[in-house]
């Protein structure tokens, strides 16, 4: 296998696998974009406050369980992915 210098790392790495590199760029949204994104922040943020009150009754010996993914999403109305995030935030 061909190998080439990774200019991002200064090593060489094998042709098959990427050398990835990060993009910085400045969210312009639209206003009702931004209005978006907001009510998403807020729904999120909320979400968190719930699951770390849960957690912190279930931790002080309340029988109360920290809700499930399934019901996170449906009551907060975030996807699949953003209720991993708020999951893994709390934890």
């Amino acid at each position: 296998m061909d190998r080439q210098l990774c200019p991002r790392h200064h090593r060489y790495r094998h042709l098959a696998g990427p050398c990835l590199q990060a993009l910085r760029g400045k969210l312009q949204p639209t206003p009702e974009q931004f209005l978006a994104l907001l009510e998403t922040m807020k729904r999120f943020n909320a979400a968190c406050n719930a699951i770390a009150g849960a957690a912190f009754r279930r931790a002080n010996g309340q029988q109360d369980q920290a809700p499930q993914d399934r019901n996170i999403r449906k009551q907060f109305g975030l996807s699949a992915q953003m209720t991993l995030r708020v999951i893994g935030k709390v934890a």
